[in-house]
């Protein structure tokens, strides 16, 4: 037997941000606390709306299932006397498991022989155990804040004034914080009165409904996107396309209803991201497109209301509007305010803006990206660089203006307008704007050199300043937002194609902290090093590499972050190839000869590829030398191009020669010299395997044939 579980929580207004996520929180905390109740069931659904969180749960076992677990006791010679008679040990054990002496069994383990009991737990009803499983389960939810109210304890997002709980037709009996768990749910707060009986969990999306209330979101978020489209489609447009404004609007209402509002045309004028983020950012609004993508002066607003009464529904409209109408009047007033000075004017008054307590203000941040950009740009077009220093002065400008100051989204559109009207090239307005990007997971990136030469040098000199003064993320702390930081640099340089080495990067970043930063500067190097490689390491994970082929080919060298995914993917798909194996176990033989026997003292790696051909003895040294400078020069012209795939199967050829050499040729001689140049030529073959990785990090798919190795 079984029936359905139905537990609703009824609160306070709960903030729309968190309920996204809190539907999958539910999904798994359930799946998990249900499995460690040894409960089963058909289907988990969760749902909910700005006032209830929900949980239902679809044929629920009548009863746990049994549980059988063996305990085991003392050693079978302490337990039994020679004759095979219990000891005391026995008997104590037995007791203490409340099982009679002859119930105890004997099984042969690792460590000798045990005796042990078989214990039975037999499952208890589902109703008994959940009325102590639902306030465990309710007190585990997580939500970035939580708050107390009145003078309990019990912490929650909002405060709780119901709690409906229901096994089939039956309460099942629990108190929260002097709240009961009962039968009686509450509809619309203004469109249904009093407490609403559910007399079974397949009752329950009727009652609600019948109460102007849809529990359901993804129901509740199709009527939402169709009532949208509908009301646009009658003011000649279409919705503008924002995911995250319909996931967000479904969460703020109970029961929707989308009525079409205006404004005066004349807003038009100002720029499109002033007029969206006004509407969307903050009034929640849909803003309406003609065919030409252009924006038209009406807006749909999505009310939690049922009414389909013409005045009533024109009572909302103009309220809308009036609230819209005020917003983008102080656009347009701050908008005609910012722009009775040119971009520049507001240089000056970034020294009276602190960046941070101790790296100074942001006159001197802009002052240090400037210098690096100019730095960085050198191996660019003379006009590029130009572009870029300009736009590095000018990056922060904005942040003075007041439109920026009441729409912090804004930041950097304001300044790529403010320099178009300011009479710029369009090409530093562009960087400017550009230099923010990526400004989430999965934002573009700059599209121009300068824009990602800007924006490179912002983030790197943050970075490597918080680093400096102490402040680093720890465990899922990040107040600062560095991880952001670090992903925006691995994203510039990689999505822009940027073929700058990190480490003189790092070097100019630190080379302009100098007196700023606390920390000593090779540690601070380190530490940013370290930092930026995790995140590295991750995206790779995220995007379902092997963890041995991303660690190889980073352990080879990663300061040109470029040609990084080449290399992943090449090695990837060489691991399935069947000389492989062969491949691998060769580098791993270079690599264990040339690694046990460091260069003599004085010498640096440099000097230890040295070889010389007048000591060559044998054939197999010949061949392997020259087999290594022909390959040297073809790798590095395959490397040159990002064809990794063909340098893998250049290393192909090393596999024979390597193996006769090792076969014919003694290294560790007597002579010094010859050891020595035996010892370079190798050290030079090896350094052809990590043109690409540290074949060495990588694992065979055979454990057995690994440890061969």
């Amino acid at each position: 037997m079984s029936a359905d579980l139905l537990l609703e929580i009824g609160t306070e207004e709960i903030p729309s941000l968190y309920l996204p996520a809190l539907v999958e929180q539910i999904r798994e905390r359930t799946s998990t606390l249900l499995s460690q109740a040894r409960l089963a069931c058909a289907a988990i659904i969760p749902m909910g709306t700005p006032r209830r969180i929900t949980l239902w749960v679809k044929d629920l076992a009548e009863t746990q299932e049994s549980l059988r677990t063996k305990v085991f006791g003392p050693p079978r010679q302490a337990a039994m006397d020679a004759s095979g008679r219990p000891t005391q040990a026995a008997v104590g054990f037995a007791r203490g498991q409340g099982v009679p002496v002859d119930a105890l069994q004997v099984e042969s383990t690792p460590k000798g022989d045990y005796v042990f009991v078989l214990k039975e737990e037999k499952g208890r009803p589902s109703r008994e155990v959940l009325a102590g499983l639902l306030p465990q389960w309710i007190s585990s939810l997580f939500f970035p804040k939580t708050m107390r109210w009145g003078d309990g304890s019990f912490r929650f997002v909002r405060p709780v004034h119901w709690i409906l709980a229901l096994l089939g037709p039956e309460v099942i009996p629990f108190e929260i914080d002097g709240i009961r768990s009962g039968n009686q749910t509450y509809g619309h707060r203004f469109l249904s009165r009093g407490p609403v009986v559910v007399s079974s969990p397949d009752q329950y999306l009727r009652v609600l409904r019948d109460s102007q209330v849809i529990v359901d979101p993804e129901e509740r978020r199709k009527l939402v996107a169709r009532q949208v489209l509908d009301a646009a489609s009658r003011e000649g447009g279409t919705p503008l396309e924002d995911e995250g404004l319909l996931n967000t609007v479904t969460f703020l209402v109970e029961i929707p209803t989308a009525i079409a509002g205006h404004f005066k045309p004349q807003y038009l004028s100002l720029p499109k991201e002033v007029l969206i983020t006004a509407m969307v950012k903050h009034q929640r609004y849909f803003p309406v497109e003609n065919p030409a993508g252009e924006l038209l002066p009406c807006f749909v607003a999505v009310a939690n209301t049922a009414t389909t009464d013409p005045q009533a529904q024109q009572t909302i409209r103009a309220g809308n509007e009036r609230v819209l109408q005020a917003r983008l009047a102080d656009a347009s007033f701050f908008f005609q305010e910012d722009t009775r000075k040119p971009l520049e004017g507001y240089l000056p008054g970034l020294a009276r803006v602190v960046f941070q307590e101790k790296l100074g203000t942001l006159q001197e941040k802009v002052s240090r990206i400037a210098s690096l950009v100019s730095r960085w740009a050198v191996s660019f077009a003379e006009d590029v660089k130009k572009v870029a220093v300009r736009a590095a002065q000018l990056c922060k400008a904005d942040l003075l203006s007041q439109m920026v100051y009441e729409f912090p989204e804004l930041q950097g559109v304001m300044g790529r307008e403010y320099a178009r009207k300011s009479g710029e090239r369009e090409e530093v307005a562009l960087a400017i704007f550009e230099h923010y990007l990526p400004r989430f997971p999965g934002d573009q990136i700059p599209k121009s050199a300068p824009g990602c030469l800007v924006g490179l040098a912002d983030r790197l000199d943050t970075l490597v300043g918080y680093f400096g003064v102490g402040l680093v993320p720890s465990g899922s702390e990040d107040p600062f937002a560095l991880r952001r930081q670090a992903q925006g640099i691995i994203a510039i340089l990689q999505g822009g194609n940027l073929r700058l080495d990190l480490g003189p990067l790092l070097k100019d970043a630190l080379d302009l902290l100098k007196g700023k930063i606390t920390a000593p500067g090779d540690q601070v190097r380190e530490d940013v090093v370290s930092f930026l490689r995790q995140r590295l390491f991750g995206n790779y994970m995220a995007q379902g590499h092997p963890s041995d082929v991303v660690n190889a080919v980073l352990a080879a060298g990663w300061s040109d972050l470029v040609p990084l995914t080449g290399k992943i993917d090449a090695l990837s798909r060489f691991k399935t190839h069947p000389e492989f194996e062969a491949l691998f176990l060769t580098s791993k033989r270079l690599l264990n000869i040339t690694r046990s026997a460091p260069p003599p003292a004085g010498q640096d790696l440099g000097q230890s590829l040295l070889v010389r051909e007048d000591l060559f003895v044998q054939p197999e040294e010949r061949e392997l030398f020259d087999l290594a400078m022909k390959l040297g020069n073809e790798i590095q012209q395959e490397m040159g191009v990002g064809d990794f795939a063909a340098v893998l199967d250049l290393l192909r050829q090393l596999r024979g020669p390597v193996d006769r050499f090792f076969t014919a040729v003694m290294v560790m001689v007597e002579d010094q010299q010859m050891k020595q140049n035996r010892l370079a030529l190798l050290r030079q073959v090896a350094g052809l395997f990590a043109a690409i990785a540290d074949f060495s990090q990588l694992v065979l798919s055979d454990p057995a044939r690994k440890g061969a190795a």
